[in-house]
């Protein structure tokens, strides 16, 4: 009886002591802990401004307002590849993943490209300013634009599902729950905007 309780005591002051000091796990010497940090590598090969970055499987791509995509490889920190629009729109915004690259421009288009060999799919049109923000969830891109509209694009068969409207302003920010069930967007109209299912309130 007695013993009991007082084992019991012991055991949970530990559990408690030991819950405010969670295990830590220690930072990356190469970027928290050296003294000195400095580039690794300066990556080379873009002629205008570099507007997003994103990565996917070793690999990096950049989006530039020189009408180019470039893929870099992370290990040798070499340009791969270089996708190239001819009609030379300005790539504001990238995203990779689900076997997709896609990129938004400042002709109001997105443009989709195969992550394999990076072949052209198809070109999304419905925005009426450019196109400053991506993400992209399963099948599913979310696209933000200078308009003070989102879309959400069924990549199955690259339909517009449907169209957000409630901004004042250009949309600065976009961020999309891995579920697919938030979507939080931020515009010059100084809100973030919280968009969910109206019956999951």
């Amino acid at each position: 009886g007695g013993s009991s309780s007082s084992n019991s005591t012991t055991l949970s002051t530990k559990t408690s002591k030991e819950a405010k000091s969670p295990q830590r796990h220690p930072p990356p010497a190469s970027l928290l802990t050296a003294e000195r940090v400095v580039p690794k590598a300066v990556m080379r090969g873009h002629t205008g401004t570099i507007w997003a970055l994103d990565t996917f499987g070793g690999v990096l791509f950049s989006a530039s307002d020189d009408g180019t995509l470039r893929v870099w490889d992370l290990h040798s920190l070499e340009c791969v590849h270089t996708i190239e629009d001819p009609y030379k729109s300005k790539k504001l915004c990238v995203a990779a993943g689900y076997g997709l690259l896609c990129t938004g421009t400042d002709d109001c288009k997105i443009k989709i490209y195969g992550l394999g060999n990076f072949d052209y799919r198809r070109t999304l049109s419905g925005h009426q300013w450019e196109v400053w923000q991506l993400q992209l969830r399963e099948h599913y891109l979310f696209s933000a634009s200078y308009d003070s509209k989102i879309k959400i694009w069924d990549l199955t068969d690259y339909a517009c599902v449907r169209t957000l409207e409630g901004h004042q302003g250009y949309i600065h920010a976009l961020h999309a729950g891995n579920n697919c069930q938030v979507l939080v967007s931020g515009s010059i109209d100084r809100s973030l905007r919280v968009w969910t299912d109206e019956e999951a309130q």
